[in-house]
């Protein structure tokens, strides 16, 4: 009876440690199930955040672009009616002065010696005064203007 009671207690030892490793290894894998889903969840987010971004930039350069080529025109626009007589020279400048002063574009537009000497001639033959070379020239420069590209962050797109 003794070898029984010993062989029971035995069994249900068994049972008993069986069950615990089943236990241990059930939670280790509810665990590791538990932390995967948890990375691919983030993962998601992180690739739906990145979607978004790259759709909001993408955007942005399409907007920027847009932006540049309305720039672009107005100042072939002031150019023309420089060079075409329409505007007088002091208001053509005015304009473009006024023009790059709202569009926050006066760094882009760099005066380089001969656009200084141009205006200077052009200021001393007077503000009514047609000289067609030099406002030809001075059109001509206008047109060249470098601008900013739209993947530049420095430049005030709003």
């Amino acid at each position: 009876m003794w070898w029984k009671a010993v062989d029971i207690a035995a069994g249900v030892l068994q049972n008993v440690i069986s069950a615990g490793v089943v236990a241990a290894i059930a939670w280790f894998a509810w665990h590791l199930k538990k932390k995967r889903e948890l990375k691919f969840d983030q993962e998601k987010t992180l690739q739906a955040e990145r979607t978004k971004l790259e759709f909001n930039s993408a955007l942005e350069l399409k907007r920027r672009r847009e932006k540049l080529a309305r720039l672009r025109d107005e100042i072939y626009r002031l150019a023309d009616d420089l060079e075409s007589g329409r505007s007088d020279t002091e208001s053509a400048l005015s304009n473009l002065d006024l023009f790059l002063h709202n569009n926050d574009l006066r760094r882009y537009f760099k005066w380089d010696d001969e656009s200084v000497a141009i205006l200077q001639t052009l200021g001393d033959l007077g503000k009514h005064h047609s000289w067609p070379d030099a406002r030809k020239k001075l059109a001509s420069k206008w047109r060249h203007m470098p601008l900013p590209a739209p993947e530049d962050d420095t430049f005030d797109w709003s």
